[in-house]
């Protein structure tokens, strides 16, 4: 399996929009159709062309709002934040999942104090999982640790009120992503309930 498509994706929803990474790998979104065998490769096209990266005090903002917090986040990127029932930042899920890539052999270090369940570091964890042609521990990462939560988080960051289109539309291409590789692995992930 290509580990491109979560490559960037992971990048796009961990990085500030001015950190070298995301600036680097910008140019890629456009190319993101061509990397997959999407179910929707039209829709995925038009999004990908939609994309714009031109104001960055705006997209600094976004980031802010999305990953940092002003206020109370309207989407917490930390999937224990959904998963537990009073919306800890550190709950059994990120317990679970830390086991998983100590199992794994995969440290996370960021050099930030922050859950190893953020949304774009379990994106970049996939990635490297793909590349290193781990692919049962990478269905098992999409299973267990990220689609039980994924949707709700991609549709929060969707729905929310920004300055910029950028994040919501980086979220809408990697619904169609986390969708078709949940079909075509044929993942059956745990119905859980989700508290945000």
């Amino acid at each position: 399996m290509i580990a491109v498509v979560p490559r960037i994706l992971g990048t796009l929803f961990y990085y500030t929009p001015d950190h070298q990474p995301t600036t680097d790998i910008l140019p890629a979104i456009a190319e993101l159709p061509e990397y997959l065998n999407w179910q929707d490769i039209q829709q995925v096209r038009e999004l990908c062309q939609t994309v714009v990266y031109s104001n960055k005090d705006g997209l600094r903002h976004d980031y802010t709002v999305l990953f940092e917090g002003l206020g109370e986040m309207p989407a917490a990127p930390w999937g224990a934040v959904y998963r537990d029932p009073e919306n800890l930042v550190i709950g059994q899920s990120t317990q679970a999942y830390r086991a998983f890539l100590a199992r794994e052999s995969m440290a996370i270090d960021t050099g930030v104090n922050e859950p190893e369940d953020q949304f774009g570091l379990m994106l970049l964890a996939l990635a490297a999982l793909l590349e290193a042609e781990k692919d049962e521990a990478a269905a098992e990462l999409l299973e267990i640790h990220l689609l039980p939560w994924a949707f709700r988080y991609l549709e929060l960051v969707e729905k929310t009120s920004l300055n910029t289109s950028f994040y919501p539309l980086i979220a809408k291409i990697t619904r169609h992503y986390i969708n078709d590789m949940q079909q075509l692995l044929e993942l059956s992930p745990p119905t859980v309930q989700l508290y945000r």
